[in-house]
């Protein structure tokens, strides 16, 4: 039965997408709204085949007209894996999957917290080195394997091509650096391997070969954007780019060569 007051459209009309009332009532809290948009754009584009934020494409097609950002969409993307609404094909492709009903839902997530939409503000953030010590725990349960340490720290199983991205990770840089590009990408809410493997080109290019060093570098960031919060409210004149960077800002920009000198 029609309601009164609402415009409905031709009945003969083919060009829209099912968006069901799940992916609002019960994956949005833990999606995001970055994802739950990319979700929708992408649902409305294609159902099968899709190639994935690793395709030529993808900034132009997928990021300009969302206005994300490659690293962003690239975040978006890992959470939509980790809720099942993007599976890996097995010839390297994606598909996009409906939401789950209410009632599967609860039953597939019920241990699964909501995340907070926005980045917690620095008050609230654990120590870089406290947070370290929780981790070397959950290490050793991770049967001392890159593999698996990463597959627990992002909560679902990796693809195949995450797979083949991690083993090369691992041949170029340390094994204790990656895991705490790892940890930075779980403060940053980004569980994908495109954002450790920005957080280690940026590192390199600091000169940042040790775990030590590393924590070392992101805790004098998050000391740093804890200052600036204490004074921002008594200034009145807006800031800068470079000062409205905080350490997870930094760690999004694609790095740049030191310049040689003569």
């Amino acid at each position: 039965m029609r309601q009164a007051g609402v415009v409905y459209p031709l009945d003969d009309r083919r060009d829209f997408s099912i968006i069901y009332d799940e992916l609002w009532d019960c994956y949005l809290p833990y999606l995001g709204p970055a994802a739950a948009l990319l979700y929708c754009f992408l649902m409305r584009s294609v159902r099968q085949g899709l190639a994935g934020p690793m395709g030529p494409h993808w900034a132009a097609e997928v990021c300009a007209p969302l206005g994300l950002s490659v690293p962003d969409s690239h975040q978006a993307w890992a959470r939509l894996q980790e809720m099942g609404l993007v599976i890996a094909n097995s010839d390297g492709s994606y598909s996009l999957v409906y939401p789950k009903t209410k009632a599967e839902f609860q039953q597939a997530f019920a241990d699964l917290a909501p995340r907070q939409q926005q980045f917690l503000s620095v008050a609230m953030e654990p120590s870089i080195k406290a947070d370290a010590q929780a981790r070397r725990a959950r290490r050793s349960r991770a049967q001392k394997t890159l593999y698996l340490f990463v597959e627990q720290e992002f909560g679902r199983a990796l693809t195949s091509t995450e797979a083949q991205k991690l083993a090369e990770l691992e041949k170029k840089y340390p094994r204790e650096l990656v895991e705490v590009a790892v940890e930075m990408a779980i403060i940053a809410q980004a569980f994908s391997l495109a954002y450790v493997e920005q957080v280690l080109l940026n590192w390199q290019v600091k000169g940042i070969t040790t775990a030590q060093a590393a924590r070392e570098e992101a805790e004098r960031h998050r000391l740093q954007k804890a200052r600036r919060g204490t004074r921002s409210k008594a200034r009145t004149a807006p800031k800068s780019t470079a000062e409205r960077q905080d350490d997870l800002d930094l760690y999004r920009l694609r790095p740049t060569r030191p310049v040689k000198e003569d």
